[in-house]
């Protein structure tokens, strides 16, 4: 019984040394990640989100969103990057040379050999110095992509693929996306292989801790959250990505009375005029009415002014309970907030009663 009890004593001291290592161990991690400061002092998580639509390859580049996640509050700005956004190289004198889209450096790095892969890593390559050459590009993440021996440009790059027909500019079907994702049990590991750029910092010994503390923070995330914005204007870029690193940061949105424009996008005729007077009796001012062609299949809601809050007020108003809400600039908007009806506009329940009387 003696040398049962002394067993035991031993084995229990062998495993409260084993705890007492892996806490230093986790301790040491934590003082040394990059990640787990940023998260504690309230930065936003920056990232690449690459989306591919199956059967499209080599054909259309993949759909490229900055993302901008706040560690506090939950939230997810992403930004849209669209395929013929400008970019350019830098000659000898940092002059601006060689002026091409996004598209054009996607099809010559694909060419006739079909290297699907270079074509991704380029034109991703290609989008991120376009983001950090602005100066709203936090200082930290100045580094080049994917080099392991200066800052990390990124927190985390992820790649997904889904359908042809999947449409992931809209807020409605990127939320699905990301919840269908973040309800994955297989979440995690799928997460580790989803993030190639990370893989470079584990030379240091500390690639596969910064991967546990994303994909905890990312379970944090609430698709509800999700904001989207698209690059729109090259002379507008630096505005719409302060506003966003700033939101990210926890920055409350810009105050103040909301202007709109209304486009009716459907074949029900006079709808826009019902939304403006409904507008109107809300106490919103509307500079402007009338139609949009062709149709459109969803009700949406633009932010021309970089107030995504207002144009969800806007959404409201009209009893549009998950509105599609899109920041895309404009220098001299018409409106604050362009207003499209969509054919499923019956989806507000203000504006759907309005309509049905004459």
């Amino acid at each position: 019984m003696g040398c049962g009890v002394g067993a035991f004593m031993n084995g229990a001291r062998w495993a409260a040394a084993a705890l007492i290592a892996c806490v230093a161990a986790a301790a040491a991690l934590e003082v040394r990640s990059e990640t787990a400061a940023r998260l504690r002092d309230g930065k936003p998580l920056t990232g690449l989100l690459s989306i591919r639509h199956e059967g499209q390859e080599g054909v259309t580049p993949p759909a490229l969103y900055m993302a901008a996640a706040g560690p506090r509050g939950g939230s997810l700005d992403l930004v849209r990057i669209p395929p013929d956004f400008p970019v350019f190289e830098r000659g000898p004198g940092g002059e601006a040379i060689n002026l091409r889209t996004l598209a054009d450096v996607y099809g010559q790095a694909y060419g006739p050999d079909r290297r699907l892969d270079r074509a991704d890593e380029t034109i991703e390559e290609a989008a991120l110095t376009m983001l950090q050459s602005d100066p709203a590009w936090p200082e930290e993440r100045g580094g080049p992509f994917r080099d392991s021996d200066r800052p990390a440009a990124l927190d985390f790059h992820l790649r997904l693929s889904v359908g042809a027909g999947a449409r992931p500019g809209f807020p409605r079907e990127m939320r699905r996306l990301l919840a269908d994702r973040l309800e994955d049990p297989l979440f995690w590991p799928r997460f580790a292989a989803d993030a190639p750029a990370l893989r470079a910092r584990e030379r240091a010994g500390r690639g596969a801790y910064e991967l546990l503390l994303l994909a905890r923070d990312f379970r944090r995330l609430s698709p509800a959250r999700l904001r989207l914005s698209e690059l729109t204007d090259p002379a507008l870029s630096h505005r719409l990505l302060a506003r966003v690193f700033a939101r990210a940061a926890g920055a409350p949105e810009p105050e103040g009375p909301v202007d709109a424009e209304v486009l009716n996008g459907t074949d029900s005729d006079g709808l826009a005029l019902k939304a403006t007077r409904l507008l109107r009796l809300r106490g919103f001012d509307v500079v402007h009415f009338g139609s949009t062609r062709p149709l459109e299949h969803t009700t949406r809601f633009l932010d021309r002014a970089g107030n995504a809050d207002g144009a969800a007020a806007i959404a409201h108003s009209l009893g549009c309970a998950a509105p599609e809400v899109v920041t895309a600039l404009e220098a001299r908007p018409r409106a604050a907030v362009t207003v499209v009806l969509g054919q499923d506009f019956a989806s507000c329940r203000a504006l759907a009663e309005t309509a049905e009387r004459p």
